[in-house]
């Protein structure tokens, strides 16, 4: 019994570090305008957030930012503004609260690239500016005065499907492969007694 009690735990541990492990996610966004930011981050899903973003790019009208497109990530507090690291996207983009930038914003103001979209507040907002082609695109809520260019969460999508058909991913392929286990242990152990 406590043989298997081990196995059990083994098990769980292993299915535990698989299922916080990053995946790697692809995302796009289009301007009233017309014009796409798209891209990839590494993150992890936590029911409709995803959270610890890394390995950021992004192109704007398919031209990276920074050129490489690896960019840093930050979250806007509306206590104390932008704040470096913390990003956080959402499958539906109605959470969506990053900066990504060439330069760790605001702990360096050295930057020329960025995209960031605020989908939390009643101030939700998308921009972005490519310094390598000079284009930029915005979308702001109709109260900003932009009535041309409102922002929507629509238009946002995840691993290319929609904010509607969004789902958070299935379980690693290594927790099911531990339920598995456990069930043929639990199976040969009754066939013993």
């Amino acid at each position: 019994m406590k043989k298997a009690l081990c196995i059990l735990g083994l098990i769980s541990a292993l299915a535990a570090s698989s299922a916080s492990q990053a995946t790697l996610f692809n995302y796009s966004y289009t301007f009233e305008s017309g014009n796409t930011v798209s891209g990839s981050f590494d993150g992890t899903a936590n029911g409709n957030l995803i959270t610890n973003l890394s390995n950021i790019f992004v192109s704007l009208d398919n031209v990276a930012l920074n050129g490489s497109g690896n960019l840093f990530g930050s979250h806007l507090d509306y206590n104390y503004g932008w704040i470096s690291g913390g990003a956080v996207a959402s499958f539906d983009g109605t959470q969506n609260n990053f900066l990504f930038i060439d330069a760790d914003y605001p702990n360096s103001y050295n930057y020329t690239n960025y995209f960031y979209q605020i989908g939390q507040y009643s101030t939700d907002q998308s921009y972005a500016y490519n310094a390598n082609n000079g284009n930029y695109a915005y979308d702001y809520p109709a109260n900003y005065g932009y009535t041309g260019h409102n922002y929507s969460s629509s238009r946002w999508s995840i691993n290319g499907q929609s904010q509607a058909t969004a789902q958070v991913p299935e379980p690693a392929p290594l927790a099911l492969m531990a339920i598995g286990l456990l069930g043929t242990i639990v199976v040969r152990r009754k066939m013993k007694v």
